[in-house]
C-alpha cells in the first residue's frame, strides 16, 4: 500500500499547497479521493499513473473538491483509455456528474461507471474493502475508510499435495476457512494453513471537508 497526499489546502490553493486529494496504490491499481482543480498536475508530480485509477471516490460537490474531475477524465480520454472508470459519491452524484461532463463538452472513449453511496459498503476487492460514512458539512457529504482484508494465514501448498488435495478451487476454500472432502475424506483449513502468519489489514480512512 502506497498513500500520497495530493493536496491540504482548502477553498482554494497556495502557492505552497494544492487543494485537498489523497491517491492511495493498492495491488496496482490507484485510488483517487477527491479530485479538485490542479489534481492531475499533482499526480504527475507525485508519479501517480492517471490511466491507472482504478476508482475515485468524491465526498462532495464543493467546487474545490471536484473541479478537477472534466480535465482529468479529458486526460485518459486523450490517451485513449479503454478501462472503466468507477466514481462514487453522495446522493445527487449521477446529475452532477451529467452536468461536469455537458459543460466541459467532452466525449469520452470509455466507460464511466457511477454509483451514489451512503453508509456502509461502497466496494469490494480481493484482498481489499471500501466503506463510506455520512459527515456533517452544508450538502451531501461522505467519508471513505480504505482497508486491506486482513491476512488469515500462509497456505503451505506442499502440505496440501502431501495430503492428496488437487490444486484448485479446494485449496481456495480451505484458505477461506472451509472444510473440504477428497474422495470421501474430509481435510479442515488448519492442516493447511499456518495461521501463526496472519496479520491484521492496514487501514486508511478520509474526512475531507
Amino acid at each position: 500500500m502506497r498513500l500520497i497526499v495530493l493536496g491540504t489546502s482548502c477553498s482554494n490553493p497556495t502557492v505552497e499547497r494544492n487543494l485537498t486529494a489523497i491517491a492511495l496504490q493498492f495491488e496496482g491499481n490507484w485510488f483517487l479521493f477527491d479530485c479538485p482543480e490542479g489534481t492531475q498536475r499533482q499526480m504527475m508530480k507525485s508519479g501517480v499513473s492517471y490511466m491507472r485509477v482504478h476508482s475515485i471516490f468524491l465526498s462532495h460537490f464543493h467546487a474545490d473538491h471536484v473541479l478537477g474531475l472534466p480535465g482529468l477524465i479529458a486526460t485518459m480520454a486523450m490517451h485513449e483509455r479503454d478501462l472503466p472508470l468507477y466514481v462514487y459519491g453522495p446522493k445527487g452524484t449521477k446529475k452532477e456528474i451529467e452536468k461536469i461532463m455537458d459543460l466541459a463538452l467532452m466525449r469520452k472513449n470509455f466507460e464511466i461507471r457511477v454509483k451514489e453511496v451512503g453508509r456502509g459498503k461502497v466496494c469490494e476487492g480481493e484482498k481489499y474493502e471500501i466503506d463510506s460514512f455520512p459527515l456533517k458539512h452544508g450538502v451531501p457529504c461522505l467519508g471513505y475508510v480504505f482497508k486491506e482484508k486482513d491476512k488469515k494465514g500462509t497456505f503451505q501448498r506442499e502440505k496440501a499435495l502431501k495430503l492428496g488435495i488437487p490444486e484448485g478451487p479446494l485449496w481456495s476454500r480451505l484458505q477461506k476457512g472451509e472444510k473440504v472432502k477428497v474422495k470421501g475424506k474430509a481435510f479442515k483449513p488448519e492442516q493447511v494453513m499456518d495461521y501463526s502468519k496472519g496479520r491484521k489489514g492496514k487501514k486508511v480512512s478520509t474526512l475531507t471537508q
